[in-house]
């Protein structure tokens, strides 16, 4: 939760925002406006759930405040102060939907158990929003694209548990189960390159209905689109898992197959190069399928338009075997720039493990997997402002391949483990000096010191550097210019003689009375006391 606080009189927004036990009402943030204008400034860059205003302002007041953010933020809360208990304000505030009306003064108690109502009327709000039945229908309404996601996710070569695919099949109702055979249909449009994005998404539309219009009465399809701009179907006889594709559905599945790339280029006056894989076990041997899909498409087909093949023959050379582990989405690089290294020593083990498997460790697979890392490396550093010779050391940045799988994988592992060791060493740094930049600006600035100035004057989000600030210190930042205020005020009392308005004004607050009321908090005297006892 996000709070708000507004009136013109600076020592009533302080005091609130000082007083009150923000932590136990669950609010992180407490923003602070003067005037009207300041607080809609504040409510357009920043998500707000409550504004708290005092009714007479100057220029706006909390009413016109309260009518303009129930017409632009609806979710958005507001409580009215006022010192006077007017029918006609009340009425007023109940016509624009204000969520409570509370008359000065107010004991904090008392606030916070309003705050505490209106923060459950918030989040019972935000569960209707996320009801169930909002939930299904918004889980209805992009089913295809979950689909589309895991067919493409699993024909990668994603892993995912047999538990999860299971209930992802049942879940996204896919008329497949994990064990069936299925045979892979790709597909690659030609000659689409001037078509904007819109009218290939209408196209590739078109081309699934006709695919759905042909195959509807025998097989079940299930397609996605692939990085690579494919379209992809997964296909197997209706009827369940008792509907394994023979020999008689394999000839179906090409027939229908053709028609279709007929009628693409008759009815869309388009052309489909089309390739019919074999069949497999879902979901282990898809990448596989749709690997010499490709290779076909790539090696028979290339730069041709309108061709049709089938997978008669195998693909792949049988003396060069490839490392698929090592493109698996995530890559290295996705990894590392995620700062799951956990994840990327674990696809580091899946590497080496299949490099063991398939007894493919030659000099050239070693400089594949050297290369690949070294590459992530790279663009971890540089994405760091950082040379990698300087971020891992160059006994690691710049040795040549090592000449076996162990002692590759001993310095993959090492030079994994120094680049996240010296990346967090420095965000930790990062954080001391951010920590030290909000210090020097409170002291330079104690006067007008805010959560907003400070956030400003770092180029930071006010809530990131709270959120920062508290986890390096402990404290707020709002706690922290309180106190250095407070240091500040028994300096000044103990070695001038300012009087105790000028100090107030000094240390910039507005009201006297208020800052003796928060120097007798801090201290136990008032500013009075404490001189005298320093002389």
């Amino acid at each position: 939760m996000k709070i708000l606080l507004v009136d013109d009189e600076p020592f009533a927004v302080d005091d609130l925002a000082l007083t009150i036990d923000w932590d136990r009402l669950g609010i992180e943030a407490v923003f602070k406006a003067y005037s009207g204008a300041e607080a809609l400034d504040i409510l357009g860059r920043r998500p707000i759930d409550i504004v708290v205003t005092d009714i007479t302002m100057p220029g706006m007041s909390g009413l016109e405040l309260a009518a303009v953010i129930r017409k632009k933020w609806k979710q958005t809360k507001v409580i009215l102060l006022s010192g006077y208990a007017e029918f006609g304000y009340a009425q007023q505030a109940l016509e624009i939907g204000v969520s409570d009306y509370l008359t000065k003064p107010i004991s904090d108690e008392a606030f916070m158990r309003k705050l505490e109502h209106v923060i459950r009327t918030i989040r019972r709000e935000w569960q209707e929003i996320a009801s169930y039945e909002r939930a299904v229908s918004i889980f209805e309404e992009h089913l295809p694209l979950l689909r589309n996601n895991l067919l493409r996710d699993l024909i990668q070569g994603k892993k995912i548990s047999p538990d999860r695919l299971v209930s992802q099949l049942a879940k996204f109702q896919l008329p497949f189960e994990a064990g069936c055979r299925v045979a892979l249909m790709t597909m690659r449009l030609e000659g689409f390159h001037s078509f904007s994005a819109d009218d290939m998404f209408l196209f590739e539309y078109a081309i699934d209905n006709i695919a759905r219009e042909l195959y509807a009465d025998e097989f079940a399809l299930w397609n996605c689109k692939d990085e690579l701009g494919h379209l992809v179907y997964a296909v197997k006889p209706a009827g369940g898992a008792d509907g394994d594709p023979d020999g008689e559905s394999c000839a179906r599945i090409t027939l229908l197959a053709e028609e279709l790339q007929r009628n693409v280029e008759q009815y869309l006056r388009g052309r489909v190069s089309v390739v019919i894989s074999r069949t497999g076990i879902l979901p282990d041997d898809l990448p596989g399928l749709y690997q010499s899909s490709l290779g076909l498409l790539r090696r028979y087909i290339g730069s041709e338009h309108g061709f049709f093949m089938t997978m008669d023959r195998d693909d792949a050379p049988a003396d060069v075997a490839v490392l698929t582990r090592l493109y698996e989405p995530p890559s290295f690089m996705q990894l590392f720039e995620s700062d799951q290294w956990e994840n990327a020593m674990e696809k580091l083990e899946a590497v080496f493990a299949e490099l063991s498997a398939k007894r493919i460790d030659t000099a050239e697979h070693l400089r594949e997997i050297h290369s690949q890392l070294l590459a992530a490396c790279f663009y971890i550093a540089h994405k760091n402002g950082k040379m990698l010779s300087d971020l891992a050391g160059a006994d690691l940045a710049d040795r040549e391949p090592p000449p076996d799988a162990a002692e590759l994988k001993e310095w993959a592992a090492q030079l994994a483990t120094r680049i996240r060791s010296e990346l967090e060493a420095e965000m930790n740094n990062t954080r001391r000096q951010l920590v030290r930049q909000v210090h020097e600006y409170i002291d330079a600035n104690l006067e007008s010191a805010t959560l907003q100035s400070i956030a400003h004057h770092v180029s930071l989000h006010p809530v990131y550097l709270s959120k920062v600030y508290k986890q390096e210190t402990g404290q707020n930042i709002s706690d922290a210019i309180y106190r250095r205020k407070m240091e500040q005020a028994t300096h000044l009392l103990r070695n001038t003689r300012l009087k105790i308005y000028e100090i107030t004004t000094m240390l910039g607050y507005s009201n006297a009375h208020y800052f003796i009321k928060l120097f007798k908090e801090y201290s136990g005297l008032t500013p009075q006391e404490y001189r005298d006892r320093a002389e």
